[in-house]
C-alpha cells in the first residue's frame, strides 16, 4: 500500500521547513491532464511510466501553486529532468504508488536555496551485487561492520542519499556525477546526512558538503535536502 499523501506531506515540510513548498500525489489517481509538450516528451513509455510522469507533474504543479506562481505545463529538457519556471527550482521523486514534489524560489544571496533534492526509495534491501558500484571503499568497510540483517537497508539508504544529493547538485552545476562523486554519512537516530563531495565540480569544490534529512517511514526511505 502507498504511504497516504495526508501522512507524509506533514513529514516532508518538517524536513524541508517553509522555504520549500511540497505536494503528494497517488499514482493513478485523478491528477490534471498534461500538456502537448508533457505529453509528446513520454510518448513512447509504457504506461506505469506515463502514470508516473503524470501525478509527479500534477505534484509539482500543485508545489508551485503553492509558492504562489501558476504553472500548466513543465517539459523535460534534454537532460531529462523537468524544466522549472524562471526563478524555480525544485525536485520530484516517484515510489510504490507516490509521487512526491517539492519546490522553492531561487536566491542569489548568500544562504539562499540554488537547488532542492528528494528521494524516496521502498525500504528494502540493495541487492549485494549493486553494492560496488554504490558504495565507496570507506561506506564498503563501513557497512561489513554492521550487522548483517541490516546492511542491504542500509545500502539502500546510502543510495537514497546519493539520489538526494545529486539532485540538489544538479541545478547549480548541470553535471553528471556518478555514485563515487560523494562520501555519504547518516544517522537514523538523528535523521541527519552528510553528503561530501569527492571531487570538484563547479561551482561546488572537493569537501563541500550537502546536508539534509533522512526518515524511515512506513517501509519507505524518504532522503530531502535543499542548499
Amino acid at each position: 500500500m502507498p504511504l497516504r499523501p495526508e501522512y507524509i506531506l506533514p513529514v516532508l515540510r518538517g524536513m524541508f521547513g517553509p522555504e520549500v513548498f511540497v505536494s503528494a500525489q497517488l499514482i493513478g489517481a485523478k491528477s490534471a491532464a498534461l500538456s502537448t509538450a508533457e505529453a509528446d516528451s513520454i510518448s513512447r513509455a509504457i504506461p506505469a511510466r506515463r502514470a508516473e510522469f503524470q501525478a509527479g507533474r500534477h505534484a509539482a504543479k500543485t508545489a508551485l501553486n503553492k509558492a504562489g506562481t501558476i504553472q500548466t505545463c513543465l517539459p523535460m529538457g534534454e537532460d531529462r529532468a523537468p524544466i522549472w519556471p524562471a526563478g524555480f527550482t525544485g525536485s520530484i521523486t516517484h515510489s510504490n504508488g507516490l509521487a512526491l514534489a517539492g519546490v522553492a524560489r531561487l536566491g542569489t544571496s548568500q544562504g539562499a536555496i540554488r537547488g532542492i533534492g528528494l528521494d524516496l526509495e521502498l525500504a528494502t534491501p540493495l541487492a549485494p551485487d549493486l553494492w560496488d558500484e554504490i558504495l565507496m571503499p570507506p561506506e564498503h568497510e563501513w557497512l561489513q561492520t554492521q550487522p548483517e540483517n541490516e546492511q542491504g537497508i542500509l545500502a539502500k539508504i546510502v543510495f537514497s542519499i546519493k539520489e538526494c544529493a545529486y539532485k540538489a547538485q544538479y541545478p547549480a552545476s548541470k553535471t553528471l556525477l556518478d555514485f563515487n562523486a560523494f562520501a555519504i554519512s547518516f544517522s537514523i537516530k538523528t535523521g541527519v546526512f552528510t553528503a561530501t563531495f569527492q571531487i570538484d565540480t563547479a561551482p561546488f569544490k572537493q569537501g563541500d558538503v550537502i546536508r539534509g534529512k533522512l526518515a524511515l517511514i512506513d517501509g519507505m526511505i524518504l532522503t530531502a535536502a535543499a542548499l
